[in-house]
C-alpha cells in the first residue's frame, strides 16, 4: 500500500511537471519552440537523420558533437522556413508582408530585433563595448542548391547589434554536411491539452488503484 501510495506521487509530480515544464517559447498555435542552443553544432544531414526533411517529423536521438549533450527529439517537428518566418513575425511584432521575401531589415530604434530577443536566446553574441550585438542562427528544413551544385541548408537569422540595422533572413545557409558552433536548429513540438494531462493522470490513478485492491485481495485470502 505504501509502496503504491509513493507510486502516484511519483507519477502525478512527474504529470504535473510536465505540464508546467517551459521551453524556449509557446506560439499563438500552440506550438511549444525548443530552445536552438539546445541542437548547436549539428549540421543540416545530422538532423535529417533523425528528422524527416518532407514531413519535419522527428524520432530518435540527435547526437553531440563535443560541444553539448544528446538531444531526444522524438515528437519534435523540424520546421520550415514558412513556420519560423511565422515565428519571427511573432516575436518580433514585424509589420506584416515584411518577411514575403524571406528577408527584411529595420532601424535598430524600431526594437524588433530588441522584441525578439526579449524571448528567444542568441546563439552567438558579440560584445560592441557598452552593448552587445545578437545573433539567432538556425536550421529549417529548406535546402537549396548553389551555384557550383553543392546542397545547402536554409537557416533562419536575426541580427540585432547595437546600431544601424537590426536584419531577419531566412535565404541562405551552410552545405548541409558542415557544422557550425553557432547554428543550431528550429524544432517545435504540440503542447498537450490540458484535459489530455488531465485524463493521463487519471488513468495513471486507476492503475494504481487497481494494483491497491489486488493486493488487498490477496492478502484477505491467505490462511
Amino acid at each position: 500500500m505504501q509502496r503504491n501510495a509513493a507510486g502516484l506521487l511519483v507519477l502525478l509530480s512527474l504529470v504535473g511537471s510536465a505540464a508546467i515544464a517551459g521551453p524556449i517559447y509557446i506560439d499563438s498555435s500552440g506550438r511549444e519552440w525548443l530552445d536552438v542552443n539546445e541542437t548547436r553544432y549539428r549540421s543540416w544531414d545530422d538532423t535529417s537523420a533523425v528528422c524527416s526533411a518532407t514531413t519535419g517529423d522527428c524520432s530518435g536521438v540527435l547526437a553531440s558533437n563535443g560541444s553539448s549533450s544528446d538531444v531526444d527529439l522524438t515528437g519534435y517537428t523540424w520546421a520550415s522556413r514558412d513556420d519560423v518566418r511565422d515565428l519571427f513575425y511573432e516575436v518580433a511584432g514585424l509589420p506584416p508582408g515584411a518577411l514575403n521575401g524571406y528577408s527584411a531589415a529595420f532601424p535598430v530604434g524600431a526594437g524588433y530585433g530588441a522584441n525578439a530577443f526579449g524571448v528567444l536566446e542568441p546563439t552567438i553574441q558579440f560584445d560592441w563595448g557598452p552593448a552587445f550585438e545578437n545573433i539567432l542562427n538556425g536550421l529549417t528544413r529548406g535546402t537549396y542548391i548553389g551555384s557550383e551544385g553543392l546542397v545547402y541548408g536554409i537557416s533562419g537569422i536575426i541580427d540585432s547589434p547595437p546600431f544601424g540595422s537590426d536584419s531577419f533572413s531566412i535565404t541562405g545557409g551552410l552545405a548541409t554536411n558542415v557544422r557550425e558552433i553557432s547554428q543550431g536548429v528550429y524544432l517545435y513540438k504540440a503542447v498537450p491539452e490540458p484535459g489530455t494531462l488531465v485524463l493521463f493522470a487519471l488513468g495513471l490513478l486507476g492503475v494504481l488503484l487497481a494494483g491497491k485492491r489486488a493486493e488487498q485481495a490477496r492478502w484477505s485470502m491467505r490462511p
